[in-house]
């Protein structure tokens, strides 16, 4: 599946993945993650909440939060280092609110613009 296609519970699913979080599990009604040791089983939606968006948004260089046409759809883009390709990559996906644009920015930053086959309902 194309990271820009991501709703719901995938890219929650694969930011929790991208942020080190433990005990994964993901379904129709949202995911929920560990996020530190010594912590307990909680929801993580940071495509639909601030609380749990909101961090990363702040912690990551993202370079520009715009709409399309000063009305459409949100567009996140953000700078970041790729091992892989020796050098600083620059990141863009929509999306219809700014924190899942963000989200799927953060994603294909990890990912690629193929997000992987999910078995979200396992416990990762």
């Amino acid at each position: 599946m194309q990271v820009r296609d991501l709703t719901g519970a995938p890219p929650d699913y694969c930011v929790a993945i991208a942020q080190g979080h433990n005990a994964l599990r993901a379904d129709a009604s949202g995911c929920t993650s560990i996020r530190a040791a010594g912590a307990a089983l909680a929801s993580f939606v940071p495509s639909t909440s601030w609380t749990d968006g909101g961090p990363i948004v702040e912690r990551l260089p993202f370079a520009a939060f715009e709409r399309e046409g000063g009305r459409g759809a949100w567009r996140a883009v953000l700078h970041r280092a790729v091992p892989a390709a020796g050098e600083r990559c620059t990141f863009n996906q929509s999306g219809p609110t700014l924190r899942v644009a963000a989200m799927r920015t953060l994603v294909a930053s990890t990912v690629g613009d193929d997000a992987p086959d999910l078995d979200m309902p396992r416990p990762r």
